[in-house]
C-alpha cells in the first residue's frame, strides 16, 4: 500500500486474510482499517507502516507479533459505536484509545484459548477494557496474559478476567499512570497481578472480583481511595498514603506495607501475610461485624510462629465489642507455657473496643485455642516473639500461653501439700 493509502473492511460479518482476500502480507506505508461491525482476522506476518484505525467490530490478530503492521492501532473516536474490540495473541503496536460516541472500547481476548499479550504502550483518551480468558503463553503451563508496555492519558481502565479456571494476568515493566481508577473484575480465578508502579496519577483502585486475587507487588504511589469490594487484595509492595476499605465479602491480605489507614467494614476481612507473615498498615479500624483473622503454627520457629498485623497509628475496635477474631492453627505440634505472640502492634492509642471471639472478649481474659489457655491482653508493653523486627509502636495486642487452671491448681496444691510435710518434721 502506497503512503496515505487505506484497505478498509466494513462488513457486518466475518472476514479472514487468506480466506476473503488475499493471504499475502501487507506491506507499504499505508495503513488498516476495521470499519464494520463484523470480525476482521489478520493472519500474515503484515509489515505494513501506516496504523491501524479500529471504528466498529472486532478486528482479530493472529500468528505472529507482526499482524497489525509496524504502526499505532488507534481505537474508538467519532463514528465509533457498539462494542469495539482487538483479539488475539501478540502485540508490540502502541495502542491509542479514543473516547467512543456510544459502547465501549476493549482489548485483549474475547473467547476462551484466545491468548493476549501486549508489550507497547497505551494512551487513554477514554475508557478502556482489558479483556482476558483461559490462556496459554510464552511456552508455560500456566494460563495467563500479559501487558509490559504500560499505560498513560486519560480514561478509566478495567481488567476483566474471564473464564473459568485460574486464569493468570501479569502487568509488569512500565508504570500505569493514566489519570483514571483501575478495577479488576471478572470470574476467572487465578491472580492479576501488578508488578509495576501504579503511579500518583491514578485516581483509585478497585478488587471487584469474587472469585480471584489481586496482587500489588510493587512500589505503588497513587494516593487515590483502595477498595475491596470483592474477593481478595494482597499487598506484597507498597501503597502511598492511600485510604484503603475493605467492604462485605472482601479480604485484604499480604507481606507488604499499606502508608494509609485501613478500614474493614462488616463482612470485610483482614488477614496478614499470604501465609504467616507480617502486614503494615497506617490507622487501622475494625468496624461491627468486620473479621480479624490469624494464623498461628506452633511448628514454626518463634520469630515466625503467628501473623503481624503492624499499625502506624491508633487501633479502633467496634465499642459494642463486635469485631470479630478468628485464629487458625496450621501446626500439628505443641506449644509451652510462656509462648507469647503479638496479633498487632500499634503507635497510636487502642479506643478500648474488643473483639468477639464466641463471646466478648476482655482485656486480660483467658481463650482456650491449639490445646492451650491463652492470656489475651490488648494493650501489653511488652511484644511477642514474632516478627520484632516488624513492630510498630509500643503498644501490642498479645496471647500469652498459660497453664490451665485445673493444672496451675494441682502444682500450687502439690506445693503446699510438700510445706506442710516439711513444717511436720
Amino acid at each position: 500500500m502506497a503512503s496515505g493509502a487505506t484497505f478498509s473492511v466494513n462488513q457486518s460479518d466475518t472476514v479472514t486474510q487468506g480466506t476473503d482476500f488475499s493471504g499475502a502480507a501487507i506491506s507499504g506505508a499505508g495503513g488498516f482499517t476495521q470499519a464494520g461491525t463484523g470480525t476482521t482476522t489478520l493472519n500474515a506476518a503484515n509489515t505494513f507502516a501506516g496504523g491501524v484505525t479500529i471504528k466498529n467490530g472486532t478486528l482479530e490478530s493472529k500468528t505472529t507479533t507482526t499482524t497489525l503492521g509496524t504502526g499505532t492501532v488507534t481505537m474508538g473516536g467519532t463514528g465509533s459505536t457498539g462494542a469495539t474490540y482487538l483479539t488475539g495473541q501478540n502485540n508490540s503496536n502502541a495502542f491509542v484509545i479514543n473516547a467512543p460516541d456510544s459502547g465501549t472500547v476493549a482489548i485483549g481476548a474475547n473467547g476462551a484459548g484466545s491468548a493476549f499479550t501486549l508489550s507497547g504502550g497505551i494512551t487513554l483518551n477514554g475508557n478502556l477494557t482489558i479483556q482476558t480468558y483461559n490462556n496459554t503463553i510464552n511456552g508455560t503451563t500456566k494460563a495467563q496474559s500479559g501487558f509490559t508496555g504500560g499505560i498513560t492519558g486519560t480514561g478509566n481502565v478495567v481488567l476483566n478476567n474471564l473464564g473459568l479456571a485460574a486464569n493468570t494476568i501479569t502487568v509488569s515493566t512500565s508504570a500505569i499512570n493514566h489519570t483514571g481508577s483501575l478495577t479488576l473484575q471478572g470470574t476467572a480465578t487465578g491472580d492479576t497481578t501488578i508488578s509495576a508502579n501504579i503511579g500518583s496519577n491514578v485516581t483509585g483502585v478497585t478488587q471487584n472480583s469474587a472469585t480471584s486475587r489481586l496482587v500489588l507487588s510493587g512500589t505503588n504511589t497513587y494516593t487515590g481511595a483502595t477498595t475491596v469490594s470483592a474477593g481478595t487484595l494482597a499487598v506484597n509492595g507498597s501503597l502511598a498514603n492511600t485510604s484503603t476499605t475493605v467492604g462485605n465479602g472482601g479480604t485484604l491480605q499480604g507481606s507488604g506495607g499499606i502508608g494509609g489507614s485501613v478500614t474493614v467494614q462488616s463482612g470485610g476481612i483482614i488477614a496478614a501475610g499470604n501465609s504467616i507473615e507480617s502486614l503494615t498498615t497506617g490507622a487501622l479500624s475494625l468496624e461491627a461485624g468486620s473479621t480479624f483473622a490469624y494464623e498461628i503454627n506452633n511448628d514454626a520457629a518463634a520469630g515466625v510462629a503467628g501473623d503481624l498485623t503492624a499499625v502506624t497509628g491508633n487501633l479502633t475496635l467496634d465499642l459494642g465489642n463486635a469485631s470479630l477474631l478468628t485464629l487458625s492453627e496450621l501446626g500439628t505440634g505443641s506449644w509451652s507455657i510462656g509462648e507469647k505472640l503479638t496479633l498487632i502492634s500499634y503507635s497510636g492509642t487502642w479506643n478500648g473496643g474488643l473483639f468477639s471471639y464466641g463471646s466478648t472478649l476482655a482485656d486480660d481474659s483467658t481463650i482456650n485455642f491449639s490445646g492451650m489457655d491463652w492470656l489475651f491482653n490488648y494493650n501489653d508493653t511488652s511484644a511477642g516473639t514474632n516478627y520484632t523486627g516488624d513492630l510498630t509502636g509500643s503498644s501490642y495486642v498479645t496471647m500469652t500461653a498459660i497453664p490451665e487452671p485445673n493444672a496451675a491448681a494441682l502444682v500450687g496444691g502439690l506445693g503446699m501439700l510438700a510445706l506442710l510435710r516439711r513444717r511436720r518434721r
